[in-house]
């Protein structure tokens, strides 16, 4: 499992450098934060895959979550 404040990726780059070295890391769960209102327009959530690899990304921002806690 991995954590980030930011998103490590956006659905406008989903072949940016972040997501792949964390893909490539064989990080099998990628947890993030940080958006908040509108900013959810720029989430990713679910399985992104690089080169038959794959790492599953989950928005764990308190206001999306509607501050429920999220079972792992």
């Amino acid at each position: 499992i991995v954590m980030f404040h930011f998103p490590p990726v956006l659905p406008s780059d989903l072949n940016s450098e972040l997501i792949k070295s964390v893909i490539a890391s064989d990080v099998d769960l990628c947890l993030y934060g940080h958006l908040h209102g509108l900013g959810f327009k720029n989430l990713v959530e679910g399985k992104v895959e690089s080169l038959e690899k794959s790492t599953e990304l989950k928005c764990v921002s308190g206001d999306f979550l509607k501050f429920k806690p999220l079972s792992l």
